[in-house]
């Protein structure tokens, strides 16, 4: 999971939103405390707010829903 945030902060760097994305919802799979779930759906949606606005609202709707469950 660490390699995979750091990837996607490399991809940020690069402006790979895109690419930063798609490491984060790999991490996501792995399995997470939900602190760490919690913070890594938050920069997700953070970057899909430029990329892809609906996924972000749906992800952060889910977040606020149902903090412990927000990523299934």
């Amino acid at each position: 999971m660490d390699t995979l945030c750091r990837a996607a902060a490399a991809a940020l760097r690069g402006g790979r939103r895109d690419r930063a994305a798609a490491y984060l919802s790999r991490a996501l799979t792995e399995p997470l405390s939900e602190e760490t779930r919690i913070r890594v759906l938050l920069r997700l949606a953070r970057i899909e707010l430029v990329i892809a606005p609906d996924a972000a609202g749906r992800r952060m709707g889910g977040i606020i829903r149902e903090p412990g469950e927000a990523a299934a």
